[in-house]
């Protein structure tokens, strides 16, 4: 509906997102390091970016992962994350952590 790529298209910005990012620009953040962890897990086991998730576990400072946990349903449908996902807050400081276990494809 539009020329061009979608490939080459810029990620959108917190801006684009209006009102459900105005409340706080880092919960963007926080959503897309989950979905690039997921998508790396993907890429390194060479699966296409369809393959389901069977589990993923999210841990970090604390604030960091509560701002992702309340995009949970929104991380299930990007990520096809379709068994256990788990938000586990720390107190320290720190990057932010996603494990991942994919559905095996035989």
């Amino acid at each position: 509906w539009q020329p061009g790529s979608i490939h080459l298209q810029p990620w959108p910005t917190a801006d684009e997102f209006g009102s459900a990012a105005a409340a706080d620009s880092s919960m963007l953040l926080a959503i897309a390091s989950v979905l690039a962890a997921i998508r790396g897990a993907k890429s390194t086991a060479k699966v296409s970016m369809r393959t389901e998730v069977s589990s993923a576990s999210v841990t970090g400072p604390a604030e960091t992962v509560a701002l992702a946990e309340q995009a949970a349903e929104d991380l299930r449908a990007a990520g096809r994350i379709t068994g256990r996902l788990t938000f586990t807050p720390q107190e320290t400081a720190g990057e932010m952590a996603v494990e991942t276990e994919l559905v095996s494809v035989d």
